[in-house]
């Protein structure tokens, strides 16, 4: 080996510590920047999920202050309104057209009592709804609430959230009327 190349492979043995030095930097600098990118996108999906879940609950304040169970009152104005003239303002069956009726209309002040004690709300809820009625179970007495409730939601947003909110307040207030 010449002179020349004795200086550069010394020199280069010396250097070989601060090359290693510079690659662990590099490397390490690497590692970092690859762990913030993954703090970074952890830190963007929990603020894409905060924004989410703010978001829905937002809607859910806004639309419950316009919503029909927004009134404490609304499912008794809403039962008045719909249920009264065959069920009677006390929910016993006896309303002004119940006697021009020819099934005899249930006192739904015993609901909970005829189901061991628990409203049966759910029931409740789909009987007034009436959509979902299988024709093969019978004849159907009672209007079909739910048409009327989703075509009085014509042209509006969820429609049929709110015709099922409707049966639901009706729902709820029967279940104050239980003795």
């Amino acid at each position: 080996m010449n002179d020349k190349a004795k200086g550069l492979f010394s020199r280069s043995c010396e250097l070989l510590p601060a090359r290693q030095a510079l690659a662990d930097i590099s490397w390490g600098i690497y590692l970092a920047l690859i762990q913030r990118n993954e703090m970074e996108r952890t830190a963007y999906l929990m603020m894409q999920r905060l924004f989410t879940w703010t978001a829905a609950l937002m809607l859910i304040l806004i639309s419950g202050a316009n919503s029909p169970a927004a009134d404490a009152n609304s499912g008794k104005q809403m039962y008045l309104q719909y249920c009264s003239s065959c069920h009677g303002r006390d929910g016993k069956g006896d309303g002004t057209v119940s006697r021009e009726l020819k099934v005899k209309v249930p006192d739904l002040t015993l609901l909970a009592k005829k189901n061991r004690g628990r409203f049966p709300l759910d029931d409740v809820m789909a009987t007034i709804d009436g959509r979902r009625f299988v024709r093969a179970h019978g004849d159907r007495d009672m209007p079909v609430w739910g048409e009327t409730f989703y075509s009085e939601t014509e042209g509006k947003k969820y429609r049929e959230l709110t015709t099922l909110l409707k049966a639901k307040v009706i729902a709820e207030y029967v279940g104050t009327l239980q003795r």
